[in-house]
């Protein structure tokens, strides 16, 4: 069975969660992320997260959905990619 546990949330909510957990920067300053990160409906601000979506924490893949709703408590959801 495919884990379908995504999460959503803001643009904003989301570059927040990143600089707060220490995820790492490009050269350019960009947040290191891999995985489905889209957003909804292509408006730009709300964002859907897969469950296989990662940042990079010393270059250490985290689950991104995973850890932004355990430590948020916010934006759970299924995604179906």
């Amino acid at each position: 069975m495919n884990d379908t546990r995504g999460c959503y949330c803001m643009h904003g909510e989301l570059m927040n969660f990143l600089r707060v957990m220490g995820c790492d920067q490009d050269e350019t300053g960009k947040f290191v992320v891999s995985g489905d990160i889209v957003s909804f409906m292509g408006m730009g601000q709300e964002m859907v997260i897969g469950p296989e979506a990662r940042f990079y924490m010393g270059g250490k893949p985290v689950p991104l959905a995973a850890a932004y709703g355990n430590t948020t408590g916010r934006g759970r959801c299924h995604v179906i990619i």
